[in-house]
């Protein structure tokens, strides 16, 4: 059996000693790193949660605050709701009784009516019978009607329905816009120059 001689034996510990001193150094190193990455990566998750969980919070604070701002606004409708004077819309208008009523039809069609009961509706009309001896007789209506409107207002109509046609009058109906001058104007020129029976009378000339 060979023998190495005691100074390459030496030698080649030395050098095996030093390499692995280098090896254990550079694996402290490693875990030095790893445990720091480690460290670092559990510190992250604690401020990512804490964000987190501070974000729902306050998220969850401003829904309460929402939904409890709704509530009292609901509450406060209920409240002035029922606290509200409803004497004029709550009624037994079903059984309101009958103060007077009448009607009467003659043969020709003429009629006249009315009625009135005891919470205060009240209505007539009359129909006369015109140009009863013509061809084309017909039948003006005149009448009208009042009652208290669920808010409480007074409404009153009266009407004439003719051969000038349906004509309502009261205060509640709404007011058309005034007609422009220029169309006024317009009006007046068509009615002061109408144009000749001749061109009235002709017929337009046929297409094809």
């Amino acid at each position: 059996m060979n023998h190495v001689p005691k100074a390459i034996y030496d030698m080649n510990l030395g050098h095996s000693q030093y390499a692995l001193k280098g090896t254990i150094e550079l694996i402290q190193k490693l875990l030095k790193k790893v445990c720091g990455f480690i460290t670092s990566s559990l510190d992250f998750s604690k401020t990512i949660y804490f964000n987190v969980n501070t974000y729902y919070r306050q998220v969850d604070h401003q829904l309460t605050s929402i939904l409890f701002q709704k509530f009292l606004v609901v509450l406060a409708v209920a409240v002035a709701y029922a606290s509200a004077d409803v004497s004029h819309v709550v009624k037994d208008e079903f059984h309101a009784p009958i103060v007077s009523s009448s009607y009467d039809i003659e043969p020709q069609g003429e009629y006249k009516y009315s009625y009135e009961t005891g919470n205060g509706i009240y209505g007539q009309s009359a129909g006369v019978l015109k140009n009863a001896n013509s061809e084309y007789p017909y039948l003006a209506v005149s009448g009208g009607y009042k009652y208290t409107s669920p808010e409480g207002q007074p409404i009153e109509l009266t009407f004439t329905a003719d051969e000038n046609g349906y004509q309502p009058q009261g205060s509640h109906l709404p007011v058309p816009p005034e007609i422009p001058a220029a169309i006024l104007r317009s009006l007046e020129y068509i009615a002061a120059h109408p144009p000749p029976a001749e061109v009235v009378k002709s017929a337009p000339p046929k297409l094809g």
